[in-house]
């Protein structure tokens, strides 16, 4: 469903909701593709913002802020892709 909505309606409405999944779904699927979504549909300083900030948050797991510098390093560039990897 998160894929159809950034596909089907990349509106501001949908990057909210994607935002609000990406940082607040328990679980992992969905917030993995907000994360890609985000990233894909709205490739901006704000996502990029976003994406920083979860991939040094402390109080996520290990798993969570690897999701986030994974999404960020496919943003900057390739070699950022392959560092983080």
């Amino acid at each position: 469903a998160i894929e159809a909505l950034a596909e089907k309606w990349p509106d501001e409405t949908t990057r909210e909701l994607l935002t609000q999944r990406a940082v607040q779904d328990d679980h992992e699927d969905p917030r993995r593709a907000a994360i890609e979504a985000l990233a894909e549909k709205w490739p901006d300083e704000t996502t990029c913002e976003l994406l920083t900030q979860r991939a040094v948050d402390s109080s996520l797991t290990d798993e969570q802020r690897h999701e986030h510098s994974a999404a960020l390093g496919r943003l900057r560039s390739d070699f950022d892709r392959i560092v983080l990897t």
